[in-house]
């Protein structure tokens, strides 16, 4: 499976959904891993990290373009929080059909 780690969006948050050890874990079942860009920086972990684990580095997307690249193909994505209401339009309108989302998503918030 394609599994893409998540940045995440809101101020504050400094949790990440995977560390680099779990990426290890991940690729040993033989699954490919993407990372965006700087998605584990608040919790102290480096993109290299990540990639010394098997991970691949994607950009953050700016575009609709790019959040499309960045979802295709993808069969899981795992996040920690719900993402900001901007990203999460943005994100909403590039998952693609089948696409399994893992994390706390704040059914409460009212944003």
């Amino acid at each position: 499976m394609n599994i893409l780690l998540l940045k995440e969006s809101n101020a504050g948050e400094q949790r990440v959904a995977l560390i680099p050890n779990d990426i290890k874990t991940l690729i040993k079942q033989k699954h490919r891993v993407f990372v965006e860009s700087h998605a584990g920086s608040a919790a102290g972990f480096t993109d290299d990290e990540y990639t010394s684990m098997g991970a691949t580095i994607c950009p953050s997307p700016k575009s609709d373009k790019d959040y499309h690249e960045l979802f295709t193909h993808k069969d899981i994505i795992v996040r920690a929080k719900r993402p900001n209401k901007s990203r999460e339009r943005q994100e909403a309108k590039a998952y693609m059909p089948g696409t399994i989302l893992i994390g706390a998503l704040d059914p409460h918030d009212p944003h």
